[in-house]
């Protein structure tokens, strides 16, 4: 869904990115083999936004993630 919503290169939807941080921050308490296989998942879409060509997508998934 997040991909999607930021396929709008001009006015990008960033509400479900929002919500796959959210996920990253809760779930990184868990043991290690579960996080491990969660965050397979979650950075490889994270790296795909980190070269989306708005460069406001970009700040604001670099930001979320600190």
């Amino acid at each position: 869904m997040s991909k999607e919503e930021l396929n709008d290169f001009a006015n990008p939807r960033k509400f479900s990115l929002q919500a796959l941080v959210e996920v990253a921050d809760l779930n990184m308490e868990r043991i290690r083999f579960v996080w491990t296989k969660l965050w397979r998942e979650l950075s490889a879409h994270f790296e795909d936004v980190g070269s989306h060509p708005n460069l406001h997508v970009v700040i604001f998934a670099i930001d979320s993630l600190r």
